[in-house]
């Protein structure tokens, strides 16, 4: 008889943790893969849901590799959690960012118009387009009139991308300050989308069609100069901004116990 004796390891798992670079690029990926899968019901060609779906998975492992190296260094480097959050919102910006942008149209569209056929189209990092057809204008269409109509729904797409933007910093600014992690993203996410507002006006003095442009109607029927437009984007959205900042307050020092005498 042989008796096989061997040594019992007991491993307490209350003690083991997961690396935070883990962590986070699980959760960032959750979130990215759902804003990303979204997005893809608005994509009309199979390659541009392969663009948006392998440039999230190359997002998600650029940050873990990222999150490994800056969170190794001693001390831990103040941007790291700027560096994972732009490429988030870059991802952000070109995807959900453009849906969000195409939706101001269609909603304005649908309250202004009476729509016999409407449909989005995404086309990831290069824009997207609201394309529509109508019979007249709804109830509320024809008390504004057809100009209005039209200036309104142009601007809606702006519209969208800065009430969303106007909407997170504000919620990043005030009550995310025990989260800087999340706070760094909610703060970025909407600003490089602004960005992106202003750069598609400032586009309108370059495009070989401008009769599609949002910016170039809200010039031609609306008479707002694409250079007004953008600047008041960034006023609206930078005002924002410093209005709900919140600077954190400092951190107590640390103090060692005092010692009572008996």
């Amino acid at each position: 008889m042989i008796d096989y004796t061997s040594n019992q390891t007991v491993i307490n798992h209350k003690n083991l943790e997961i690396n935070p670079a883990v962590k986070k690029t699980f959760f960032e990926a959750a979130i990215s893969f759902s804003m990303t899968g979204i997005t893809s019901f608005f994509i009309a060609t199979p390659g541009g849901i392969g663009l948006a779906l392998g440039a999230t998975a190359t997002l998600c492992a650029i940050n873990f590799f990222i999150r490994c190296f800056l969170e190794n260094q001693k001390p831990t480097p103040f941007y790291k959690d700027l560096i994972p959050a732009l490429c988030f919102s870059t991802l952000y910006s070109g995807t959900a960012g453009t849906l969000v942008h195409e939706s101001g149209h269609f909603f304005t569209a649908c309250l202004l118009r009476t729509i016999t056929h409407i449909s989005i189209t995404v086309d990831p990092f290069n824009g997207g387009v609201t394309t529509h057809t109508y019979s007249g204008l709804s109830t509320l269409g024809k008390k504004l009139g057809s100009r209005v109509s039209q200036i309104l729904i142009s601007a809606s797409g702006a519209g969208a991308t800065v009430i969303v933007a106007l909407i997170v910093i504000t919620l990043a600014n005030r009550y995310l300050n025990n989260h800087p992690a999340l706070q760094t993203y909610l703060r970025i996410a909407p600003v490089i989308a602004t960005i992106d507002e202003i750069f598609y006006a400032l586009t309108t003095f370059f495009v070989k069609d401008p009769d599609g442009h949002d910016f170039h109607r809200l010039w031609k029927v609306g008479g707002i100069h694409p250079l007004f437009a953008a600047a008041s984007i960034a006023l609206i959205v930078a005002a924002t901004f410093a209005l709900t900042y919140k600077k954190p307050k400092p951190k107590p020092p640390f103090r060692l116990p005092e010692i009572s005498r008996i």
